[in-house]
C-alpha cells in the first residue's frame, strides 16, 4: 500500500512541475525519454564498477588498466566507457 501512495507523490510532484513549466505532452515525453536515458546510463556505469568491485579489482580489472584504483574519477570513466 506504501509504494502506491508514494508512486501517487512522484505522480503529483511530476505534475506540479510540468504545470508550473506549463509543459506539453511532447515536452513530458522528451523530459521523460531523457531521464530514463540518464537512468539507464547510471545502472550501466554502476554496474561496470560492480564487476570490478567482485573481482575484488584484479589485474584483469579496466579501473586498474587504467590506474584509477585510488581515484574517485572512476565513476565518470565508467560512464564513458558505455560509450567506448
Amino acid at each position: 500500500m506504501k509504494a502506491v501512495s508514494g508512486k501517487n507523490k512522484l505522480t503529483d510532484m511530476f505534475n506540479f512541475f510540468t504545470n508550473l513549466m506549463k509543459m506539453d505532452a511532447n515536452k513530458e515525453r522528451l523530459v521523460f525519454f531523457v531521464l530514463i536515458f540518464l537512468s539507464g546510463i547510471h545502472v550501466t556505469s554502476c554496474l561496470w564498477i560492480y564487476i570490478c568491485w567482485l573481482d575484488d579489482f584484479g589485474p584483469d580489472c579496466w579501473i586498474v588498466k587504467a590506474g584509477l584504483v585510488d581515484e574517485s574519477i572512476f565513476v565518470v570513466n565508467s560512464i564513458l566507457k558505455i560509450f567506448n
